[in-house]
């Protein structure tokens, strides 16, 4: 899930650089989604569920295959896929969501904190 750092590191770049306002507002809009739990938690299930279908696919499409074993292969699938209905497999993605949201939320704060004291006045200036 290193690809989710990147990806959120390039959209607060296309933010920062404000080429076209409409690039930078579905770069927003993106990031936003991006930095939730659920979405994290929906996209690491969809990542564990395609591995599992792409495996099965490459090997069905494969000429030379027996029609026994393609039977065999996707009911080793179905029971795959099926056991991922588990209170583990949940409680495992939900883990791993939330690490992934902490570390983006804590990078994300750090970049905000320090771009907000940047445009902060100092005191004295606030004054006059």
């Amino acid at each position: 899930m290193l690809r989710i750092k990147t990806i959120s590191e390039v959209l607060e770049t296309l933010i920062k650089q404000k080429v076209d306002k409409s690039t930078a507002a579905e770069a927003r809009g993106l990031l936003v989604h991006l930095n939730k739990a659920s979405f994290l938690r929906c996209l690491l299930t969809i990542e564990v569920i395609l591995r599992k279908v792409h495996a099965a696919s490459e090997e069905l499409q494969n000429s030379r295959i027996d029609f026994i074993v393609a039977m065999n292969l996707i009911s080793m699938t179905q029971r795959e896929l099926l056991s991922l209905r588990s209170e583990k497999f949940w409680s495992d993605i939900s883990e791993e969501a939330g690490v992934f949201h902490r570390a983006i939320n804590y990078a994300e704060s750090e970049s905000s904190m320090s771009a907000s004291r940047r445009k902060a006045y100092p005191k004295m200036l606030v004054d006059y």
